[in-house]
């Protein structure tokens, strides 16, 4: 049966008037007339009993249950589209760790808002691991994520952009200037602000205390890597951050490490893997990954 045949059935039963009808939807009487005829033959049966001018009707037993029926009908295919259009958001649900939003991703966002994607970004920050977690339930769509280790979870897809150092934090005028680069254990008895447990940093650092068999005071965890930069200014201790989070107008002294196979900051996009990707998002990615399009 016509979806439309059943709309212009369902008007008819409530208006009983063809004119009515036809007026609504725009079209002849002579098109509802055909429809309902349409309807009576797939049907085999007689819905509506016509008045001699056509104009006016009345529903036969056989229209009044038809009509019950069109009624449920209709009312499931508009909630199927509502339900449909719902899993295909608008939006890009973007995870992005503060630690590569400061300096690396801006870098994309000339390309992403030349293909009128930046504002169908929505953007979720975290820390990677949590991000992550994220990722893995469905929250986000496509993330950056930093790790020390591949990322290799079944049902995500992750591709590696970069691959940057950790680095020692101390104040611009700090006297370690005069000795970079340094062995992680020439610090390990300085007191460390430290980036929170749900950022990779952590890991990195208990990495290169197990290596360096020490065992460095946290005097303090937080999630926000501004309020690390200016407790490292203030002396209150140093600081522990992957590269890209490091601005030339920081006043901070930024101290490389010497140590053999230390740990990396890895740079990732990644998505689930059994997700259909709009084109949108294909394209996200493929802005991120440096690909080329024709």
């Amino acid at each position: 049966m016509n979806t439309r045949d059943l709309e212009y059935f369902a008007a008819l039963a409530q208006q009983r008037n063809f004119t009515l009808v036809a007026k609504k939807f725009q079209v002849t009487q002579p098109t509802i007339t055909l429809a309902i005829k349409r309807l009576e033959n797939q049907t085999n049966q007689q819905l509506v009993i016509r008045d001699q001018s056509h104009h006016s009707i009345a529903l036969t037993a056989a229209g009044h249950i038809f009509a019950n029926h069109i009624a449920v009908i209709l009312n499931e295919l508009a909630q199927t589209k509502q339900d449909l259009a719902a899993i295909q958001p608008t939006k890009i649900r973007f995870g992005l760790p503060p630690i590569i939003g400061i300096n690396y991703f801006p870098q994309f966002t000339p390309a992403l808002a030349a293909a009128n994607l930046l504002t169908s970004i929505t953007t979720t920050e975290g820390g990677s691991a949590d991000l992550l977690e994220k990722l893995k339930r469905g929250d986000i769509d496509i993330a950056l994520l930093g790790s020390i280790d591949p990322i290799d979870h079944p049902g995500i897809t992750a591709k590696l952009l970069a691959r940057q150092p950790f680095e020692i934090i101390a104040p611009g005028n700090s006297h370690w200037a005069a000795q970079t680069p340094i062995y992680f254990k020439d610090v390990a008895r300085e007191p460390f602000i430290m980036l929170a447990s749900g950022f990779v940093h952590p890991q990195a650092f208990a990495r290169l205390a197990e290596a360096s068999q020490t065992s460095p005071e946290i005097v303090y965890h937080t999630g926000n890597i501004n309020l690390i930069k200016n407790m490292v200014q203030q002396g209150v201790g140093l600081g522990f951050l992957a590269q890209t989070a490091m601005h030339k107008n920081d006043n901070l002294l930024a101290i490389t490490l010497a140590d053999a196979d230390q740990p990396h900051f890895n740079i990732y996009v990644a998505y689930r893997a059994n997700q259909v990707l709009t084109p949108e998002k294909q394209r996200v990615i493929e802005i991120l990954s440096g690909q080329r399009t024709n």
